[in-house]
């Protein structure tokens, strides 16, 4: 039950707050969880301080390069894309997308990173743009699907889906019919 799990871990942190420092493993760990919490039960609004805190957190400890920061990166952005928040996402995925692809560029997060960025670029009506970026992100995630964690494939859905918007924003109905009928023989996901 999330809503017993939320408060028992809003009870830790809240106790870890006063005691430990941000950084202070059990009190990140606990963070993460409840941000991740948060996450999946749809209120990025929650995780959102977390996230930003954490990231500051993982910066000074072990710097821009390091995965688990990236991947706080990842989340946060993940949870600004939902509340629509595109221009506090932008920058950190553009932050985040090249040092992805530096240092891990065959990983099926590199091209989430990709479709993140292309959706929210097909938003701002940069279509070419978006285009390159979610197709390339979409292909990649769909060749590494094995490797996807299950609680994460719904981000291979999300990037069918912002094809689907792209297509239909630039007025191009082929396109968008092609990949919703994708959508709709469940090519979507696996």
């Amino acid at each position: 039950d999330w809503a017993k799990a939320i408060a028992i871990w809003r009870w830790k942190l809240d106790i870890q707050e006063a005691a430990l420092e941000p950084s202070h493993p059990q009190r990140v760990l606990t963070s993460v969880d409840l941000a991740k919490a948060y996450d999946a039960i749809g209120e990025p609004a929650k995780s959102i301080p977390l996230w930003s805190l954490l990231l500051d957190v993982q910066r000074e400890a072990r710097g821009n390069e390091d995965l688990e920061t990236l991947a706080t990166m990842q989340n946060l952005t993940t949870a600004l894309l939902a509340l629509l928040d595109d221009a506090a996402a932008e920058p950190l995925l553009r932050e985040l997308l090249p040092v992805r692809t530096r240092i891990s560029p065959d990983h099926w997060s590199t091209f989430f990173a990709q479709a993140s960025l292309g959706g929210l670029l097909a938003r701002q009506a940069n279509f070419a743009a978006a285009e390159t970026l979610l197709l390339t992100g979409y292909e990649g995630m769909q060749a590494r699907l094995p490797s996807i964690p299950p609680a994460m494939r719904q981000h291979f859905t999300t990037a069918l889906h912002d094809l689907i918007a792209l297509y239909t924003a630039w007025d191009r109905p082929d396109e968008a019919a092609l990949w919703q009928a994708k959508l709709d023989q469940g090519n979507a996901t696996p």
